[in-house]
């Protein structure tokens, strides 16, 4: 099979209702004999990340993409790729940093104070690139249920909401599925055990932490 049909198969089986998606599901639902050639395509195959990012990034839009933000496409519905960055540490230096001068760097202290931790909820549109955060003290499905309460109120009320999330608890818990009971315009969609990469909200988290955060 050629690689770009694999990894057609690869994305159908990723948004279809499938009761567990793993590679074995996958390919059951691409019609493959077995699972051989999904593992290759996700473990040993060698290709160009940014155009599979983008490759991705197009069929979203195209499938599951909205007409908002003066961007139309075919299917009115919102797709937020969702994720968390877990115990981000707000520090200071236990002293000012002194102005620079000529023929002397900058100096900083060794040391820091603590002020405790803090978590970011993030959903990335994926047709418009806008960030949908919330910052909370902590990391449980009592934190994560009132996200998408605030997702709710800032997605236009006539489109349907789908959520790209990894196979994290909290994503799962029985409270945030009775809440997904009473609110039928968002749908759930997992990305394959230890492919949590796969999400594109993943990379936006990445680069604030090499920018921002470090």
């Amino acid at each position: 099979m050629e690689m770009p049909q694999r990894f057609r198969g690869l994305l159908q089986g990723l948004l279809a209702e499938l009761p567990h998606k793993n590679c074995w599901t996958i390919t059951e639902h691409a019609g493959d004999a077995n699972p051989y050639g999904m593992q290759y395509l996700l473990g040993r195959a060698l290709w160009d990340t940014d155009q599979v990012r983008d490759d991705l990034r197009g069929y979203v839009v195209e499938h599951l993409g909205g007409q908002r933000h003066g961007n139309a496409v075919p299917v009115d519905d919102a797709a937020l790729a969702v994720d968390e960055k877990s115990q981000i540490q707000p520090l200071d230096r236990s002293a000012s940093v002194p102005p620079m001068m000529p023929g002397m760097p900058e100096r900083r202290t060794h040391d820091y104070l603590r002020n405790g931790i803090t978590i970011l909820f993030a959903a990335l549109d994926v047709a418009s690139g806008q960030i949908i955060g919330s910052i909370h003290r902590r990391h449980r499905a009592a934190e994560f249920r009132k996200f998408p309460t605030k997702i709710d109120k800032q997605v236009l009320a006539d489109l349907e909401v789908h959520l790209i999330c990894d196979n994290y608890g909290t994503h799962k818990h029985p409270t945030f599925i009775r809440w997904l009971d009473a609110h039928p315009r968002f749908h759930m969609h997992f990305t394959p055990a230890y492919c949590s990469w796969l999400n594109q909200v993943e990379r936006w988290l990445g680069l604030l932490t090499q920018q921002r955060l470090q």
